[in-house]
Parts: C-alpha cells; sequence; structure tokens
C-alpha cells in the first residue's frame, strides 16, 4: 500500500515537472513570436516611410 501511494505521488510530481517546463518552454516560444512580430511590425512601419519620403521627393524633381 505504502509503495502504491509513493509511486502515485511521485508520478503526480513528474506529471507537475514535465507540465512546468512546458509552460516555459510555451511562455519563451509566445516571447519570442511576439518579439519577431514587434520586429516585422518596425520594419513594415519603415519601409513604408521610406517608401512615403521617397515618393514625396520623386514628387518634387
Amino acid at each position: 500500500m505504502a509503495g502504491k501511494m509513493s509511486d502515485s505521488v511521485a508520478t503526480a510530481l513528474q506529471t507537475v515537472g514535465i507540465a512546468a517546463m512546458m509552460a516555459e518552454h510555451i511562455s519563451a516560444t509566445v516571447v519570442v513570436e511576439s518579439v519577431k512580430m514587434v520586429i516585422a511590425l518596425n520594419a513594415v512601419e519603415y519601409f513604408v516611410s521610406v517608401n512615403a519620403v521617397t515618393n514625396s521627393i520623386l514628387a518634387q524633381i
């Protein structure tokens, strides 16, 4: 009986540990993806503004 009890506790702890590791991995992935999105949006804004400046310069020529 005692053996079974400790087995189930060990299994529960293992499951919790795996869940915690997965949660850490998921949150790290979310952070990385968010950073990528911010960089991509900044790049798009940069290209749009460069394009606008180029067009206004060309319009003046």
